[in-house]
């Protein structure tokens, strides 16, 4: 094909994906089909297959056990850890919201991430306040995830949060 026909549909799948004519997969998959994978913008470039993508679910199911590793198995100050669990909280939270970006599986990295916020609130919580304040804390962290599970329509994180609702108010009562 002719490059000025090449540039001319690269144009117009550009303008599709710009105005959301076409879903932004197809217009990235149309666009590494013309470019040849040469275009900046496209997922399958960055990507370069599956290898890729298992990089960052590995890496971000990595940071819970070194998470728990900083909390509970070395002697830092409180300040060194939860500057450390916030460093690891950003870092999943921006694998999270890539990979959502990228139409991705996002499971994983939503866990993780909530996993790791609901660990530095309540490692916050418990060396700043009371008891009651950590369960407050923690009421309010399962009221994120069921928030979370409707918005993305995800049923176990809205289970996982009633359960542990009703566990708060159980242990909390007894």
């Amino acid at each position: 094909m002719a490059q000025d026909r090449k540039q001319i549909i690269v144009k117009e799948i550009n303008y599709w994906k710009k105005s959301k004519l076409l879903p932004e997969k197809y217009c990235d998959f149309l666009l590494a089909l013309y470019t040849e994978g040469e275009e900046k913008n496209s997922t399958f470039s960055v990507f370069k297959g599956r290898a890729g993508i298992l990089a960052y679910y590995v890496l971000n199911f990595l940071m819970l056990p070194l998470s728990f590793v900083v909390i509970y198995f070395t002697e830092n100050d409180i300040i060194l850890q939860t500057v450390l669990l916030s460093v690891f909280v950003l870092l999943s939270c921006l694998q999270f919201w890539w990979i959502y970006k990228q139409d991705g599986w996002i499971h994983i990295p939503l866990s993780v991430s909530l996993l790791l916020i609901l660990l530095l609130s309540m490692t916050v919580g418990s060396y700043y306040f009371a008891n009651l304040y950590v369960f407050m804390i923690s009421f309010v962290n399962a009221l994120a995830w069921y928030m979370i599970g409707l918005r993305l329509k995800i049923l176990y994180l809205r289970i996982i949060s009633v359960v542990l609702i009703v566990g708060i108010i159980l242990y909390m009562l007894f």
